[in-house]
């Protein structure tokens, strides 16, 4: 099965931010996608380890999930420059009780991985969703609206990898 999202040449393009006037709420809304708990950035780490973690056992799905982290940053990226365009700063979100939390997947049934990815992608869609009933902003709209769109190839290919685990 061939998991590729696209030819590694081909990047997503985003429109121009075009804002008239600021607007701290819709700004952090989108905070809490741009770098909350889980989150784009969250979701470059996780694709990220999991390339790792799949690639001896299944490469093609780890090239996959390399891809899909470059999305995931492409979205990270995209969405902090609607924050400042908004007039607010991007920021992230650092465990101020200097907690450290290490996470070995290694013994987690990779099926149970992708059922987890399948979820989360699920629930980005959904909240991303709630987002946009906040603008009528036609850049900002236009920009979630293809978040949206790669969301969803991303749980789609989650599903894919699934059956053929």
């Amino acid at each position: 099965m061939d998991y590729l999202l696209r030819g590694s040449n081909n990047k997503i393009l985003f429109p121009k931010i075009v804002v008239t006037k600021n607007d701290n709420y819709l700004s952090r809304l989108i905070l809490v996608e741009y770098a909350g708990c889980e989150s784009e950035l969250s979701s470059v780490s996780d694709y990220l380890y999991q390339s790792i973690l799949f690639k001896e056992s299944y490469p093609k799905i780890s090239k996959a999930f390399e891809q899909i982290a470059e999305e995931e940053a492409s979205h990270f990226k995209a969405l902090g420059k609607i924050i400042t365009s908004l007039g607010d700063y991007p920021t992230v979100n650092i465990n101020a009780r200097n907690k450290i939390k290490y996470e070995n997947r290694k013994n987690i049934p990779y099926k149970k991985i992708i059922s987890d990815n399948i979820l989360k992608e699920n629930e980005t869609i959904d909240n991303y969703k709630k987002i946009i009933k906040y603008t009528d902003n036609e850049s900002i709209l236009k920009t979630i609206n293809i978040i949206i769109s790669a969301e969803r190839r991303h749980a789609k290919i989650n599903e894919l990898a699934y059956k053929d685990i």
